[in-house]
């Protein structure tokens, strides 16, 4: 019974991201990140006919590195940082497992994930316009927390019933992805519901500001362009079509919005869309932050411990990395675990680019988590959705899914 009712939790990932985060609006947390927790421990350890394999040998290997790590180093508030690592990061890797032995996650997922995001989407984008002020008195409030230069600008993002955008960018690249996977691989969503879902997810992707977000949402309809042109010889052109349609459409409304909303709140957030020396300064800002941090401490083979420079550090008036990128993963679990991670991605490129056919949809999410954290901590912050990276890991090396896919194609 617990493990049916673990896998619904997990099935409904976004569906119950979207309910905790309305709740906080009204200072109500029913705990969702430990409910999950306790779901992927559950899930874990009901798996049966466990079939071992090289990759799984180095995931163990990362996630007891991760815990020897914190074991190792000593530094102040440990305990309670260690509890957000192994809450935030550690069980969120264990995912892995989830996806490689459950074939049937992966569709109730990303499917379930359609409703809830094209509603937070939709309302995100009425607060973006309208800026009623009790929503702009939530998210200074809890802004307020992080308050400098970036977290600031922050108020000037779209990201919903979340107060920072980082969340819903993730998940609108996930969405606007998925949304391609249905129409060009699976061929089972309507040209009307395409073209709405697509507007829709490209025009948020806009206000949300994520930079990564929206490029990898180009590089997302580029691949499976070249895949129709590759393996489908151009059956879809017409989902193409659309898709410049939707493009158009899409620089109308911004253009429309632009020029005639009367809104001064919107007009400065859009001014702070186009305002590249804003965007350098951050910049310039996080690079002197991850500079003193080189300057004081040094690259070491077992790095300093999981959670050491997590973005909680920042809580405790402690550096931390959260624009470190990989820079990240190597302070806190040196250059030995940062190795077993690289290794990880290794393998797992080479797998996909081995049945990129039969993977295209997962091969777009792991190279955009991969990316993405090149300039972020997409690997290990829960509110980057890193829990999908590590289950779509597990839906790559799952063997049903690859059965299932080539099945589909008729291969």
């Amino acid at each position: 019974m617990l493990k049916k009712y673990s896998y619904q939790v997990v099935s409904l990932f976004f569906f119950l991201h979207l309910v905790d985060a309305i709740l906080k609006l009204f200072n109500v947390d029913f705990q969702f990140d430990k409910i999950l927790d306790i779901s992927i421990i559950i899930i874990v350890f009901s798996i049966k006919n466990f079939e071992f394999k090289n990759i799984d040998l180095f995931v163990i290997l990362y996630l007891v590195f991760s815990l020897f790590t914190i074991l190792i180093n000593q530094y102040p508030n440990q305990l309670i940082l260690s509890y957000y690592a192994i809450k935030n990061t550690w069980i969120t890797i264990l995912l892995f497992f989830v996806g490689q032995n459950a074939f049937f996650l992966k569709k109730s997922v990303y499917s379930n994930m359609v409703i809830p995001i094209t509603f937070s989407l939709v309302c995100g984008m009425f607060f973006f316009l309208t800026q009623p002020s009790w929503y702009v008195a939530y998210k200074s409030v809890n802004l307020d927390i992080y308050a400098n230069e970036e977290t600031t600008n922050e108020i000037f993002r779209m990201s919903s019933f979340w107060p920072s955008p980082q969340f819903l960018g993730y998940s609108n690249f996930i969405f606007f992805t998925y949304v391609f996977y249905r129409k060009y691989i699976l061929q089972n969503l309507n040209n009307y519901i395409f073209l709405i879902l697509t507007f829709i997810s490209m025009v948020s992707a806009l206000f949300i500001q994520i930079r990564v977000a929206i490029a990898f949402i180009i590089i997302s309809f580029l691949t499976y362009a070249f895949w129709d042109y590759k393996y489908n010889k151009l059956k879809n052109i017409k989902n193409s079509l659309i898709v410049f349609v939707v493009i158009i459409l899409t620089i109308i409304t911004i253009f429309f919005v632009f020029n005639f909303s009367n809104n001064q709140y919107f007009l400065e957030k859009i001014n702070s869309i186009l305002n590249i020396q804003s965007t350098t300064n951050q910049r310039i800002n996080s690079q002197l932050e991850t500079e003193s941090i080189f300057n004081k401490y040094e690259i070491s083979m077992f790095g300093y411990g999981l959670g050491r420079f997590s973005i909680s550090a920042a809580n405790f008036k402690m550096p931390d990395l959260r624009d470190g990128g990989f820079l990240h993963e190597i302070m806190e679990t040196g250059l030995i675990g940062f190795s077993i991670l690289l290794m990880i991605v290794y393998l797992t490129f080479l797998r996909l680019f081995s049945f990129f056919k039969l993977l295209v949809f997962e091969f777009i999410v792991f190279a955009f988590y991969i990316g993405a954290s090149l300039g972020s901590n997409a690997l290990s912050e829960f509110w980057l959705v890193n829990g999908i990276f590590w289950l779509n890991l597990g839906f790559i090396w799952n063997k049903n899914i690859l059965n299932f896919n080539k099945k589909l194609l008729k291969i």
